[in-house]
């Protein structure tokens, strides 16, 4: 059996979950509207990928930098955890 020794959240770190949630929140409310309708599929998602990508410029809600660039930093820590599996 295989044991994984990775930790993914903050020790002793509380608002690690809640950031989450806010973050998850935030892509509801702004991009997954209940009441929709659509002529194209096609169309709809190429509208969602434009707001997707207008969203990972913006900065990051604790102002730690662009989204787009906080996230391929972390993409690089993504690829050695899976090389480390």
């Amino acid at each position: 059996m295989l044991w994984l020794s990775k930790c993914f959240c903050n020790l002793n770190s509380g608002n690690d979950k809640a950031s989450i949630k806010a973050k998850v929140g935030y892509y509801r409310l702004n991009l997954l509207v209940l009441v929709l309708e659509v002529k194209s599929l096609k169309e709809f998602n190429k509208e969602r990928l434009k707001k997707c990508n207008k969203n990972m410029n913006r900065m990051n809600y604790k102002g730690y930098g662009i989204i787009k660039y906080l996230f391929e930093e972390d993409s690089l820590e993504f690829f050695k955890l899976l090389d480390s599996i």
